[in-house]
């Protein structure tokens, strides 16, 4: 069973999406901030990160390229619903090479699901 981490800091939308990945046999890990999500990693690594954009403490994009310079075998998929400036942050992301798809809020889960098992 595959490990994904989940870092979001909206507690609803993370709880959802770690009860859809489970619903599809996958093992998850979650964290509300880039911080957390971070130390979580370096003691259990995982295969996959999903992670939201804008977050306190550490945002997405200074974990994204953390987790290129540190850990570039990691995939990663973003997602954002941080309005208007959203899609340049997620196009911005997009050109990371760990980063294997993106998402901007509210998005299509089943969309989601089939990236994860692209990228697993």
């Amino acid at each position: 069973m595959a490990q994904i981490l989940i870092i979001e800091d909206d507690t609803d939308f993370r709880d959802i999406l770690k009860e859809l990945m489970e619903y599809q046999n996958y093992d998850v890990i979650v964290a509300s901030d880039g911080d957390e999500g971070f130390k979580m990693f370096l003691d259990n690594p995982t295969p996959l990160v999903i992670t939201d954009i804008f977050m306190p403490n550490r945002e997405g994009m200074d974990l994204i390229f953390k987790f290129e310079q540190d850990f570039p075998d990691t995939k990663i998929i973003v997602i954002s619903g941080g309005g208007v400036v959203a899609g340049d942050y997620l196009k911005a992301a997009s050109m990371v090479p760990n980063v294997k798809a993106a998402f901007e809020k509210p998005f299509d889960m089943d969309e989601l699901l089939q990236a994860v098992k692209e990228v697993l």
